[in-house]
């Protein structure tokens, strides 16, 4: 279990306050954490939302459309300094990666910013 963190975006003012983070099992580089304060901009969790719709409905080029405005957030988190990818937002949880999932494996960054 990592410590307490938030998740924040050097670029924007959209932040939120994370506990319990746990890795989800089976998953590689998978977490899931209980957001305490949530200042994510209603701008990123429409994002958000709007990604996983495409994903879920097989539409590639209009989830890439999306990740693309997410990845310009930066998101990570700030005491363990790590990058975050595919951030899912369900109530007060949340889930995300520490890697690029992509269909080569698992990257550090966007496979456009390799």
């Amino acid at each position: 279990m990592l410590t307490p963190d938030s998740i924040f975006s050097p670029s924007h003012p959209d932040y939120a306050l994370i506990t319990n983070i746990s890795k989800v099992p089976n998953a590689p580089y998978c977490y899931r954490a209980i957001m305490l304060e949530n200042k994510l901009s209603q701008e990123l969790i429409r994002l958000c939302e709007e990604y996983h719709q495409c994903i879920e409905t097989f539409s590639p080029i209009l989830a890439d459309i999306a990740e693309e405005k997410i990845a310009a957030f930066q998101l990570c988190l700030k005491e363990n300094a790590t990058k975050i990818f595919d951030l899912k937002i369900e109530g007060n949880e949340v889930i995300f990666y520490t890697k690029y999932r992509c269909a080569e494996g698992f990257l550090d960054d966007y496979r456009w910013n390799l």
